[in-house]
């Protein structure tokens, strides 16, 4: 008596998706290059064609858009979501988010999860979170009469427009600049 069992077609080859991301440079592009084979790994029926943006990403998605040549996934920058976080560009991520046995998003900051939100629908996944913070001499605040960043911050004051004021305050005429862009 033989064995009868399902083996895959040796014909079959493996899905290919294309990711198109950003990388203005080459250690960003390498980064890129060992989370793909890391997916790949994982992942062997699944082959990704990459598709490295150095510049430009905004006017490249737009045209790939209107003619329906987008990249299968994207990794798209924060800013981008608002403009094109509508379905007819983009698939809302909450039904395979619930689906899933690895990806958890309430394993990441709700704030993060939320800026890739548009109308409750899960658009991206943040990859990465640049913090941000601003320092400041308090003495120098207290010379000019200012009240610091932080307790403006703290009654919910701290604006651009006070920002601006103290920057204006805190600055000083010269005819050497101290730094140029």
């Amino acid at each position: 008596a033989g064995m009868v069992g399902i083996v895959p077609p040796v014909w079959a080859e493996p899905v290919v998706i294309s990711y198109m991301y950003q990388a203005g440079t080459q250690e960003a592009d390498d980064r890129t290059k060992k989370l793909v084979a890391l997916f790949e790994e994982a992942n062997p029926d699944i082959k990704v064609e990459l598709l490295r943006v150095t510049s430009g990403m905004r006017d490249k998605m737009v045209a790939m858009i209107g003619t329906d040549t987008l990249a299968d996934v994207v990794g798209l920058d924060i800013n981008y979501i608002m403009e094109f976080g509508d379905e007819r560009i983009l698939l809302d991520l909450n039904p395979y988010m619930q689906r899933s046995s690895v990806l958890r998003g309430h394993r990441i900051t709700p704030v993060l999860m939320d800026a890739y939100q548009v109308d409750g629908k899960q658009f991206a996944i943040p990859l990465t979170a640049n913090p941000s913070g601003y320092f400041c001499h308090a003495e120098l605040f207290n010379n000019v009469g200012l009240m610091r960043a932080h307790e403006l911050y703290k009654r919910n004051d701290w604006t651009w427009e006070n920002f601006e004021t103290a920057a204006k305050r805190l600055s000083r005429s010269t005819s050497e600049a101290a730094w140029s862009p």
